[in-house]
């Protein structure tokens, strides 16, 4: 517990003597959210006083969508659907089977389905008497706030600083590696405890990176007023996650051989960024049409991963299973591991 402790120390004074290591970790991310703020806040924080929907005339819960001081409801036939959709006049239209049909996916769309798939839930539970099915208008707030989808880029933002702990696990098997760090030759002959340093770098290099995104959603929330941020423990575990697959991540590349300390963290920075690019940072539309288009791409993307989650329990106020949505990455990240323990089996590290 001792050596644990004192690697642990080590680590964070490393990490805090590392003027460039800090600035990346803490503050890039800080400045990308005020660049952001700047460029998207006129959006971000446009109301609307409601969203104009379609309702087939048939529709058996009409009257419900119309209590909803956010919908503003539109009765229509089947063969206006198509018409006002494409002009605009409506953002969604709901069949008389309760199902809902779009002109493409955006943050109004997705309240208006959310608010279905809660009317279909709660039906259900009354059909069984598990529920008072009169009480259903109570389940959805009175507000004239929408989402706004450009809300998007900060939520990618936090998903890819979750993974900066990737950087701590590069450096500590670099550390280790006599062919790559200096460094490591001094930690091969003054007989350090490997296990207690590995062990007490992964956990320094998750703490600090939660610190630090704990850091960004507090600039986002009080500094910023964005409001992004509504189930602030549930975020939190989402992103430890994320921390966690970063680690994984981290240790897959730092194993890469023939390659420079510099390329490896060059590759991780690149990746990243291609990662966030995918899932919307730079244009919202990029990530509908990966949702679109190429949906595998989506379910492989971490950071799209990690974003949307967020997205759904803070922005959409999903009921959702967070593990399960999470565990694509947890999977990820113990095969990550599997793969670098089988390459370390097939190299001969001097150090190792």
């Amino acid at each position: 517990m001792k050596d644990v402790l004192f690697y642990f120390s080590y680590a964070s004074k490393i990490f805090f003597r590392n003027k460039t290591g800090v600035f990346w970790t803490v503050l890039y991310p800080l400045i990308l959210a005020g660049l952001f703020y700047l460029g998207f806040s006129g959006i971000i924080h446009k109301e609307f006083n409601t969203i104009e929907i379609g309702v087939d005339k048939e529709y058996k819960n009409i009257l419900i969508l119309k209590s909803i001081d956010l919908l503003h409801v539109n009765e229509m036939d089947p063969s206006d659907m198509k018409e006002n959709l494409l002009k605009n006049k409506i953002s969604a239209y709901v069949k008389k089977d309760g199902s809902l049909a779009i002109k493409y996916n955006g943050g109004k769309e997705e309240i208006v389905n959310n608010i279905l798939k809660e009317i279909k839930k709660i039906e259900y539970l009354s059909e069984r008497g598990m529920v008072d099915f009169s009480l259903i208008n109570k389940k959805f707030i009175k507000t004239d706030k929408v989402v706004s989808i450009y809300t998007i880029p900060f939520y990618v933002l936090i998903a890819m600083q979750s993974l900066y702990s990737m950087f701590a696990s590069q450096h500590m098997v670099d550390s280790l590696n006599i062919k790559t760090y200096n460094i490591a030759i001094r930690h091969h002959i003054s007989g350090m405890n490997h296990k207690a340093y590995i062990f007490a770098s992964i956990i320094n290099g998750i703490l600090i990176n939660i610190v630090a995104n704990t850091i960004l959603l507090i600039f986002m929330e009080y500094i910023l007023k964005l409001d992004m941020i509504n189930h602030f423990t549930t975020t939190l575990f989402i992103i430890t996650i994320g921390n966690i697959f970063g680690i994984s991540y981290g240790i897959l590349i730092a194993m890469i051989p023939k390659l420079s300390a510099g390329i490896k963290g060059g590759l991780l920075v690149a990746t990243s960024l291609l990662f966030s690019f995918f899932s919307g940072m730079m244009s919202v539309d990029v990530r509908m049409y990966i949702n679109a288009n190429f949906k595998w791409l989506a379910k492989l993307n971490p950071i799209e991963i990690i974003s949307d989650t967020i997205y759904k329990i803070n922005a959409l106020n999903k009921d959702i299973n967070v593990f399960y949505e999470m565990l694509p990455l947890l999977i990820f990240s113990i095969s990550f591991i599997f793969i670098s323990l089988y390459i370390i089996s097939r190299r001969s590290y001097d150090s190792i």
